[in-house]
């Protein structure tokens, strides 16, 4: 059996976006509703799945400079994509009314 010696905190990162977007059609699919996956919804839950991990470790860093400084080396990629949704968000809240 292949041994895991990947960073644990890309692999969680991996392993939590992969997990999103699952998320969406077992919501429709509880509900019974008809579902439109398409390509480009898959790829944004994938890729809104790669921030969370990275977020979590960075609200944890406020109790302990080590997981900060795990985080801030291992996520670099997760980190700057979390960054650019962020800003998506922010941004469309001032371009797009209420």
């Amino acid at each position: 059996m292949p041994e895991l010696d990947g960073n644990p905190v890309e692999m969680a990162t991996f392993l939590v976006a992969v997990l999103v977007c699952f998320i969406r059609p077992l919501r429709h699919a509880r509900r019974h509703e008809s579902q439109n996956l398409t390509f480009g919804r898959v790829a944004a839950d994938l890729f809104s799945g790669t921030t969370i991990v990275p977020f979590i470790l960075l609200i944890c860093s406020v109790f302990s400079s080590v997981i900060l400084e795990a985080t801030l080396q291992s996520n670099k990629l997760a980190l700057g994509l979390g960054g650019v949704i962020g800003l998506m968000f922010v941004v469309r809240g001032y371009f797009v009314g209420d």
